[in-house]
């Protein structure tokens, strides 16, 4: 059985703390959070989160991502996500997602799709 908890976290510190003891972060309140490498968290509330490398990000609410390289993105009610490079967004609910460079977007429901260069 895996031990993986959730683990609320409100700042930089906590997320970093729980990240490294190997916990799944979910990142709450309107706080800035940079992650990186194959870092997998969860963004509820107002939470802005910039994502890097093969991150993983769940956003539900109004939490805002913004995702470069080959970060990957599911979008759920009305998160807002931009993404750059290879990033791969799923947009559900009415997401909103504005898409650039070579990013990947499935769109389900009403979510909202802004697609530039040869995304």
């Amino acid at each position: 059985m895996s031990d993986i908890r959730r683990i609320q976290v409100a700042t930089q510190a906590d997320l970093d703390r729980v990240l490294q003891e190997g916990h799944r972060p979910v990142l709450i309140g309107n706080g800035w959070f940079h992650i990186g490498e194959s870092a997998h968290v969860e963004a509820w509330e107002s939470a802005h989160v910039v994502a890097r490398g093969s991150a993983h990000v769940v956003a539900r609410g109004s939490a805002h991502v913004e995702a470069r390289g080959s970060a990957h993105v599911e979008a759920w009610g009305s998160a807002h996500v931009v993404a750059w490079g290879s990033a791969h967004v799923v947009a559900r609910g009415s997401a909103h997602v504005v898409a650039w460079e070579s990013a990947h977007v499935v769109a389900w429901e009403s979510a909202h799709v802004v697609a530039r260069g040869s995304a």
